[in-house]
């Protein structure tokens, strides 16, 4: 193991030094942009964690342990969870209704004239 140590050791001279603190500080002020979550991501994910925790319970003989396991496996989804649960939320619609105005119904009375039911052929 030593002799592997010793083989691999190398010393850098100060040029290649500050190259490579120059090109690690460049690495880190790349600004990485979140990524997008669709339906169809939340639900590969989902299916992936579903798919581990069958396994843990399949291949752990202590129920006690695997149920554990899962539950954290759950616990630490929830972030995503309620993500998803906010994506998943049909938007209301508005109703064609609101668009209109209710006009309200004149409730008649016997001052009011009403139009004649009968027509002038029952009358003869």
């Amino acid at each position: 193991m030593e002799e592997h140590i010793e083989e691999h050791q190398e010393v850098l001279k100060n040029a290649e030094l500050e190259a490579l603190v120059k090109s690690s500080t460049e690495e880190e002020e790349i600004e990485v942009e979140p990524a997008m979550w669709t339906l169809k991501k939340f639900g590969e994910v989902f299916r992936m964690a579903q798919i581990l925790k069958e396994k843990i319970m399949d291949y752990d003989p202590m129920m006690k342990c695997s149920i554990k396991v899962t539950c954290m496996i759950t616990e630490a989804l929830q972030p995503i969870q309620q993500m998803f649960n906010e994506l998943k939320r049909p938007k209301q619609q508005l109703t064609i209704m609101m668009f209109y105005k209710v006009k309200k119904k004149k409730v008649s009375t016997i001052e009011d004239p009403q139009p004649s039911t009968s027509s002038a052929l029952d009358i003869i």
